[in-house]
């Protein structure tokens, strides 16, 4: 279990969490995820690779989804091999978001390193912008996820002729 936390903790670093009090993930939270069902149980007290990125995706994806949201998108009873596509799909989207997202901070933030600008301002404003962001995004989610959910409409071709 140290391993587990040692590892998910260098693995998701760049979480918000006070290093001198509360490493990212906890025993408990990981006991937690296995008795709710959101991740395998460990084989004789042994974690495998499919429990760390299980671990991995959950952390990541908690900071802005619902438990039962981030349970959908990595399932419980799937094999093996299939968690590890999906992982390998996140890992592969998070790189590429991150690359787009520093960019887009990069292009933001030119005013804040223009050393002519001498107030706050330009940092109030990236402030603005990525709060703005963050809640366009998850309010996308959200509507994604209520989209996913929706049952479908019943059919208007039912047997029956007009």
């Amino acid at each position: 279990m140290d391993q587990v936390i040692s590892l998910v903790g260098r693995f998701l670093d760049l979480l918000p969490h006070d290093e001198a009090s509360e490493p990212v993930i906890t025993p408990s939270t990981i006991n937690n995820y296995v008795r709710m069902k959101i991740m395998p149980a460990p084989v004789k007290k042994k974690y495998t690779r499919i429990h760390l990125a299980y671990l991995i995706i959950i952390c990541s994806l908690k900071q802005s989804l619902s438990i039962s949201v981030v349970s959908r998108i990595i399932p419980m009873n799937i094999p093996d091999d299939t968690a590890k596509e999906i992982y390998n799909d996140f890992v592969l989207r998070h790189r590429s978001i991150s690359v787009l997202c520093a960019e887009q901070v990069r292009q933001s933030s030119v005013t804040i390193f223009d050393e002519s600008v001498t107030n706050d301002i330009p940092v109030k404003n990236l402030v603005m912008e990525s709060a703005i962001y963050s809640n366009l995004y998850k309010l996308l989610t959200e509507k994604l996820v209520a989209l996913e959910i929706r049952p479908e409409p019943e059919s208007e071709d039912d047997g029956e002729q007009a």
